[in-house]
């Protein structure tokens, strides 16, 4: 029998650290510099669930969801590659999130000494929610146009670094680190979308875990140090769709009956299994950066190609958003109180005016209207916009918000307040809807 060693598990800690900080780096540098064009790429453009997530865009108008670009593709072909040649070693040796939450549950068994499961029926059942999680994301994503995920992804809200911003996502973050504390890899289990994705192609890996049972005794240590909690010791071989090649399970066994089995014409050490994956994931990336292809920030002409006042982030400038939604200058100083050259600050910097991201979207929108309600024809339906709520398309047109309800055939319980389009999701092409519904009424009064 050979000794328990730790050498494999502190040099994947070494990996996985490295990772850590190296994202926590991307995410602080964002917060520091900002976005856009001349800033720092959003955390984002860092993550391979986002190539999934616009690919439906990129392919059906050549267009990226905002906030990804070329590294979201890249990223995603390499993780795929990983998975296809060494399963899910990229959970298990490279994702930050994942190391997060395994180190979080290292501190919750020194403290209390314990870590838990939960009943196997349970977990069998919520082993396939990230399933569903991913079609639902994939779904809303690719209807909307959305990064619909981004208020509700944890990863985002713990590498983002702007806890201020209460998300669902930040209140799934602060749920898990207590779970976390007690129970292992819990976001990875049941509902990783990423981690459901690649587990359809985990199955081609050339790098298994076989359980020799001639020598096996079935103390059931290989199944106390498992991070996804697989009852090792009770099959053949380690299920590709469950396992993260993390390799815990090989280096405790006293009775080597555990090995790692590799391809033919590589060396049959499980040190091997570490040296693949880095040489694909980083050689992916590196040949992409020496090869032009690797870019993870969009350039101006397509940053600033926005339609609604709810796209305008604190990277921008008032003078861009002059610029982008043709509103006098002059007019943006006297709306905010402002002297002329705080219209070169970056709005998130706009705060020692009492400025905020959401005050820009929110007055820019009453820029819009008064602009409309300004013109010298009467407002038009065709002046009806998608980011434009009930409330707004009452004043225009001096219609009744109940009677606009009921001619929509709106629910009493929907609000005024909020955006046309975000009714798209129940009534297909509502705006479109709500500019005949009202040429409707206009002519209607005509006729009295």
């Amino acid at each position: 029998m050979r000794k328990k060693k730790g050498t494999l598990r502190r040099l994947r800690y070494t990996i996985l650290f490295i990772f850590f900080i190296l994202l926590v780096f991307y995410g602080i540098r964002h917060q520091v510099v900002g976005g856009g064009p001349a800033g720092s790429p959003s955390i984002h453009a860092y993550c391979p669930f986002g190539g999934l997530e616009t690919a439906y865009l990129y392919f059906t108008s050549g267009e990226f969801l905002r906030k990804l670009y070329y590294s979201n593709f890249i990223l995603l072909g390499a993780v795929v590659l990983l998975a296809g040649v060494t399963g899910a070693g990229f959970c298990g040796w490279i994702c930050p999130f994942g190391a997060f939450q395994e180190w979080l549950n290292r501190l919750g068994k020194k403290v209390f000494k314990k870590t838990y499961e939960l009943p196997k029926g349970l977990d069998r059942a919520l082993r396939y929610m990230k399933y569903l999680v991913l079609a639902v994301i994939l779904l809303f994503t690719y209807k909307t146009g959305k990064l619909v995920f981004e208020d509700y992804d944890p990863f985002f809200a713990l590498f983002h670094f702007k806890f201020e911003e209460l998300t669902v996502g930040l209140v799934i973050l602060l749920l898990l680190i207590p779970i976390s504390l007690f129970l292992r890899r819990a976001w990875c289990r049941y509902f990783c979308p990423l981690g459901a994705f690649l587990s359809f192609f985990n199955w081609m890996s050339r790098f298994k875990i076989i359980r020799k049972a001639d020598t096996c005794v079935e103390c059931g240590a290989c199944k106390r140090v498992c991070q996804m909690a697989i009852q090792i010791e009770k099959v053949e071989r380690v299920p590709e769709t469950h396992c993260i090649k993390c390799l815990e399970c090989v280096e405790v066994c006293k009775y080597e009956s555990l090995i790692l089995q590799t391809p033919k014409f590589l060396p049959s050490t499980r040190y091997v299994l570490p040296v693949v994956i880095l040489i694909l994931f980083l050689g992916t990336i590196g040949i992409s950066m020496a090869s032009g292809f690797w870019k993870s920030k969009a350039p101006a002409e397509v940053a600033f190609k926005i339609a609604s006042p709810d796209e305008i982030r604190g990277w921008m400038t008032l003078r861009d958003v002059a610029r982008i939604f043709h509103i006098p200058e002059k007019q943006l100083t006297v709306k905010f109180s402002i002297p002329e050259e705080a219209l070169d600050m970056q709005i998130r910097k706009l705060d020692k005016y009492g400025i905020k991201e959401e005050d820009v979207r929110h007055k820019v929108k009453e820029l819009q209207i008064q602009t409309v309600e300004a013109r010298k024809k009467a407002p038009s339906p065709e002046d009806i916009a998608g980011w434009m709520t009930l409330e707004d398309v009452s004043v225009m047109f001096d219609i009744p918000v109940d009677v606009l309800k009921k001619r929509l055939g709106l629910k009493p319980e929907d609000s005024p307040k909020v955006q046309l389009k975000s009714f798209n999701d129940r009534y297909p092409h509502f705006p479109k809807k709500v500019r005949e519904e009202v040429k409707k009424i206009l002519e209607e009064r005509k006729k009295f």
